[in-house]
């Protein structure tokens, strides 16, 4: 079996799902979560623990969604955000983060993103991925 806190593909589930690019630098969370998505008809591709490999895999994928930590070791999830705002900007930024302040959600809105606590349950992570802007078929 692969290792899924690398690059998972998940296939088999329905077309109705995001595609998604996860960024989150924590090995058994980002893991968990390729599963919760993976199990709710999502389709991981990629998922990657740094700034760096989040914009590359971003802009490469063009992704329904990315789910983004704001605390990686290369930097600001909330920075990364805003730079892929203006480079793709019909991607999807959800800010996954383990300390949402009053700051962090003023910069996140400035820069279009949605703010979903990790404190939450993976329904409300689920949630917001559901209720995404749908892209117009080309």
């Amino acid at each position: 079996m692969s290792d899924p806190g690398t690059r998972p593909a998940t296939e088999g589930h329905p077309a109705s799902g995001a595609t998604i690019v996860l960024v989150e630098d924590h090995d058994q969370l980002r893991t968990l979560l390729v599963r919760v998505l993976s199990g709710a008809g999502h389709r991981v591709v990629a998922a990657v623990d740094t700034a760096r490999e989040g914009e590359q895999e971003v802009l490469a994928h063009r992704p329904d969604v990315a789910v983004i930590d704001n605390q990686l070791p290369d930097g600001l999830g909330v920075d990364l955000c805003r730079r892929l705002a203006q480079a793709a900007p019909e991607v999807f930024l959800l800010l996954h983060t383990g300390v949402a302040t009053e700051a962090l959600a003023l910069q996140a809105v400035q820069a279009g993103v949605v703010v979903v606590p990790k404190a939450t349950r993976a329904d409300d992570l689920l949630a917001a991925i559901g209720d995404r802007p749908r892209r117009r078929p080309t």
